[in-house]
C-alpha cells in the first residue's frame, strides 16, 4: 500500500490543537505523561478514562499524518492519538493504540470519505505492531463512564489525617459493605463521617476498595475489600 508517513516529535503533534468556537478545546493532565491537548468533549472523555486507569506511559496528540493518493487525488489522514501503555502486572507490554475519535453520526455520514485513510492507518499499525481503533461515544461513554467521571474528581485528594488507612483497615475486616455502613463503622461523629466521604471515594478510585463500575454509584452501593472475592 503506497503512502508516506510524517511522525510527530515526542513533544509536538503534526498539527497544533487550535481553539475555536465550534468545539471545546483544552488539556487533560495525565499522571506520568503530562498535559495532553484535546479538541471536543469526546477526545477529552477518552483522555480522562485512560487517566483514571493509570495505565499510560505516553499519550501523543496528532501523532502521525499519512499522505496518500486516492482516485487520482492527493489525500491525507491525521490520527487523533497514540497511546503507549505501562507493563501489565504479569510483565507483558500491551501494544500501542492509534486512535481515531469520531462521533457515530459523523462516521455514518462521512464513511466513504474516511475509509481510505482508515485503511492506511490500519496497514501502518500492522507494520509497527500497533493497534488501530476507532473510538466513538459508544466505546468511550459506556456503562462505566459516569462512575469514572465522578471518581476521577477524588483520585488525587490529599489525606492528611490518615482517614484512608482507617477506612482501608475496617474494609478488610468487613470484607463486603456499603459506603454508609463503612463510614458508620469507622466514625461515630457525623461531621467526621462527612469529612471521610471524599477519602472513601479516593480509595475506590485507587482500587483499594472495589466496586462494580458498571452500576450507579451512591451511598448504598455494594463495596468490598481488594483482598476479598465477592462472588
Amino acid at each position: 500500500m503506497d503512502y508516506t508517513v510524517i511522525d510527530a516529535t515526542s513533544h509536538k503533534g503534526v498539527r497544533n490543537v487550535i481553539s475555536n468556537r465550534r468545539v471545546i478545546t483544552g488539556r487533560v493532565s495525565i499522571l506520568g505523561v503530562g498535559a495532553v491537548p484535546y479538541e471536543g468533549s469526546l477526545e477529552r472523555d477518552l483522555l480522562e478514562v485512560h487517566d483514571f486507569k493509570r495505565n499510560l506511559s505516553h499519550a501523543g496528540a496528532q501523532p502521525v499524518r499519512i499522505l496518500f493518493k486516492e482516485d487520482g487525488r492527493n489525500r491525507r489522514y491525521t490520527a487523533d492519538y497514540l497511546f503507549k501503555f505501562l507493563p501489565l502486572p504479569d510483565g507483558r507490554l500491551p501494544s500501542p493504540i492509534l486512535y481515531e475519535v469520531k462521533p457515530e453520526s459523523e462516521l455514518r455520514e462521512k464513511w466513504p470519505e474516511l475509509l481510505p485513510g482508515f485503511r492506511r492507518a490500519t496497514h501502518l499499525c500492522r507494520e509497527r505492531d500497533w493497534r488501530f481503533r476507532i473510538a466513538t461515544e459508544r466505546l468511550i461513554r459506556g456503562p462505566r463512564f459516569p462512575q469514572i467521571k465522578f471518581l476521577r474528581n477524588f483520585i488525587d485528594r490529599p489525606d492528611r489525617d490518615c482517614i484512608g488507612q482507617i477506612l482501608y483497615e475496617q474494609m478488610k475486616t468487613l470484607k463486603v459493605s456499603t459506603p454508609v455502613e463503612l463510614l458508620a463503622a469507622c466514625f461515630g461523629n457525623r461531621d467526621r463521617r462527612l469529612e471521610a466521604v471524599g477519602i472513601l471515594w479516593k480509595l475506590v478510585a485507587d482500587g483499594r476498595i472495589r466496586i462494580d463500575l458498571t452500576k450507579p454509584l451512591n451511598m448504598e452501593t455494594r463495596i468490598w475489600s481488594m483482598w476479598h472475592d465477592p462472588r
